[in-house]
């Protein structure tokens, strides 16, 4: 089990990067390698046991940490130049918050170490 966690961290420090990729013109390389970086980085640190859990998955502050990272470094360096595009793109609020609440809901934060089925016998 361990090690499936581990791995899913590993994969879950790229969202951050992926998702800026696709959504946020203004993210930049330089961003992007230092979310990378510091994901990872966080992930050694939680393996040898250097950092606490906070009481849930250790997913949930790497990423979070790993998109600070990209917005903050991403702010700092100035933006590459893009191809220009056709018409500009809507934001997508509506598939953000979903992803997030069905992110919130595969972690179990809020029923850690609980053995009870939540609503429609989810843990």
């Amino acid at each position: 089990m361990e090690i499936a966690t581990e791995a899913f961290t590993d994969l879950a420090v790229l969202f951050p990067t992926v998702m800026a990729a696709v959504h946020r013109p203004r993210a930049t390389p330089a961003g992007a390698i230092a979310s990378i970086i510091v994901g990872e980085g966080l992930v050694v640190a939680y393996h040898f046991r250097l950092l606490p859990s906070f009481g849930t998955l250790p997913v949930v502050p790497i990423v979070a940490a790993a998109s600070l990272t990209l917005v903050a470094v991403s702010l700092l360096t100035p933006p590459k130049k893009r191809l220009p595009e056709g018409r500009k793109k809507r934001a997508r609020w509506g598939w953000a918050l979903a992803f997030a609440l069905l992110f919130a809901a595969g972690n179990g934060f809020w029923a850690w170490g609980d053995g009870q089925p939540g609503p429609l016998g989810f843990p």
